[in-house]
């Protein structure tokens, strides 16, 4: 499957750099104009059906034929894709992607580390009633094949919740990782679908522990932001 396109910021800073430097700028030593994005950047949201549509940073949507964009009825909500096809009246909707987890082993952590070795990153979409999750796994690593292997098809991730309940979602593609070799990192995408069960215990409590399947042995993660799920799927209600 196909990796989303990133901001160009996120080509040259990975996400917990990003968010370092911003904290650093963030008390008013300099002024954060070179770090605001360009107007005409772009996000590329791969979809279910293997359809590409290009999303603007500001949330907008170039208006065509086919699709018109949706007003967001909640300004904490942030979209990479919220549009309409009136000739078929299909709505699809894709929240941006945030940290779900950002781990590094005990036993390698490092003072002067700026970066987490595994970073998984979540956006749950509506696609015309069909809601699905995407996972977007970046590790800091070219050997990931080597320890970890690959994400496959119909393993289960499981995600343990605070109030001692599970939701095990089975993974709906296959992701061997793609190699960034300027970066020294490889990445992961694949996605799950969510039923309504899934859905309603999600939205229930915040989550505290991700059990991640891959094919060379199993690993558990810590949450590093609990209400990812409630705040998205609340924004797709």
């Amino acid at each position: 499957m196909e990796l989303n396109r990133r901001n160009w910021y996120h080509n040259v800073f990975p996400p917990c750099l990003t968010k370092r430097i911003l904290r650093f700028f963030s008390t008013g030593t300099l002024p954060l104009i070179f770090l605001i994005q360009p107007l005409f950047a772009q996000n590329l949201v791969t979809t279910q059906e293997a359809d590409r549509m290009v999303s603007y940073d500001d949330d907008s949507w170039p208006q065509t034929p086919h699709y018109e964009a949706i007003n967001s009825r909640n300004n904490q909500c942030h979209y990479a894709l919220n549009v309409f096809e009136p000739t078929t009246g299909e709505r699809k909707t894709i929240l941006k992607k945030d940290v779900l987890v950002s781990y590094t082993y005990d036993l390698l952590k490092r003072e002067d580390q700026l970066c987490d070795q595994i970073v998984c990153e979540v956006a749950i979409g509506d696609l015309n009633g069909e809601m699905v999750v995407y996972f977007d796994y970046t590790l800091q690593t070219p050997d990931a094949y080597k320890h970890h292997g690959l994400i496959q098809e119909g393993r289960q991730i499981i995600i343990k919740l605070k109030n001692d309940t599970t939701v095990s979602l089975a993974f709906v593609d296959s992701a061997k990782g793609l190699l960034d070799k300027g970066r020294n990192e490889t990445k992961y995408r694949t996605y799950t679908k969510l039923d309504d069960t899934q859905i309603e215990a999600l939205k229930k409590s915040e989550a505290q522990r991700l059990l991640m399947p891959w094919s060379r042995g199993n690993e558990i993660y810590p949450i590093s932001n609990p209400t990812l799920f409630i705040e998205q799927l609340t924004c797709l209600d």
